[in-house]
């Protein structure tokens, strides 16, 4: 049970419930090896989080609060003390939104402001790569990191690379506008974000095509149901298991961040997209609530088959079906009403 009082949404609070210290360790690791010791926890923390029956979403944000501590903790250790505060370290995707619980590949990127040479940058930013690498989040398939030029750009830089995805749309400048979407500040001067992202937001103000491929994105994975509602699991090296994500996450997260971009909101977390979407009457509060119910159980259902498995590197979304039956579907944590 959770002590009395404890609001659950107030990821400081809960760290302090049941990691107690763990943020001030994290804060004073001398080195990476201090800063290792101090993760430690927390793989067992998600486990205690899940088991004392914290809600999906509280969890992911508590847990993005110690993941961007890490960070920028570990960015401190790793850059010049003079250039943290003339650059933004940005983390994206799912970590960018508060929703990545177990961990998973690097997906960072950096700001810097406009009068210093990104490339002299390099080095640090490599050290900073291969800390995060050791600390247990590897490399990104797609290279979207501190280590690829591409997503290490000053100012000007930016402003024109977000120009030239919203004016030019291909499938990869899609992808690229979504990875951005989602960054969150983990380190440094976070104005150098909220600049960046106002310009993508004024850009897309100005282009509803953009915004309507964009948005059809969302449909790019099928519904894995079959007849009389039969579940679809995957086939080769993952025959017999389902994939969460392209089935019912990707469509929901990715439909609701299109609708956010369209409505000129900043929020990035989803539940958070979509209370803003719902205030500002762009969607429907019926339908918002349904949203939001099928979004927090399919995560739930996704973290007790990652507990089951005894798996918390997060690296993929394939679980059994057999983790869905119906007694472990009841199990999960239903949300409250909203």
């Amino acid at each position: 049970m959770q002590p009395g009082g404890l609001d659950p949404s107030d990821a400081e609070s809960v760290l302090a419930t049941y990691a107690p210290g763990l943020l001030a360790a994290v804060d004073a690791a001398p080195d990476l090896d201090g800063l290792a010791h101090a993760e430690d926890a927390h793989n067992g923390l998600v486990r205690v989080l899940a088991q004392v029956g914290l809600p999906v979403p509280a969890i992911g944000r508590a847990v993005a609060l110690l993941n961007h501590r890490v960070m920028a903790r570990l960015y401190a250790l790793s850059m010049p003390p003079e250039l943290v505060a003339q650059t933004c370290l940005v983390v994206m995707g799912s970590e960018g939104r508060a929703e990545q619980i177990l961990k998973t590949d690097q997906d960072n990127g950096l700001i810097v402001r406009d009068g210093i040479d990104p490339l002299s940058l390099a080095g640090p930013l490599k050290d900073f790569s291969d800390g995060l690498a050791r600390l247990g989040w590897p490399p990104c398939p797609g290279n979207v990191m501190v280590t690829n030029r591409a997503w290490v750009r000053d100012e000007a830089g930016w402003a024109e690379t977000l120009a030239r995805w919203v004016r030019l749309p291909n499938p990869d400048s899609f992808m690229s506008v979504a990875i951005f979407a989602d960054a969150g500040a983990v380190a440094g001067d976070a104005t150098l974000l909220a600049g960046a992202r106002q310009r993508l937001l004024d850009l897309l103000a100005g282009h509803g095509a953009f915004l309507s491929q964009f948005a059809h994105t969302a449909l790019t994975f099928e519904t894995p149901l079959g007849l009389f509602g039969t579940l679809l699991t995957e086939g080769g090296e993952h025959k017999g298991r389902l994939d969460l994500k392209k089935g019912g996450i990707f469509p929901i997260v990715h439909g609701i961040r299109a609708l956010a971009l369209e409505a000129h909101l900043p929020q990035t977390n989803t539940l958070d997209r979509l209370a803003a979407l719902m205030q500002a009457d762009r969607l429907e509060r019926g339908l918002a609530v349904d949203l939001r119910e099928a979004f927090e159980f399919l995560l739930a259902l996704r973290l007790k088959a990652k507990l089951h498995e005894a798996r918390q590197d997060g690296a993929d979304n394939l679980i059994a079906p057999a983790h869905l039956a119906p007694t472990n579907a009841r199990n999960c944590a239903m949300p409250s009403a909203w």
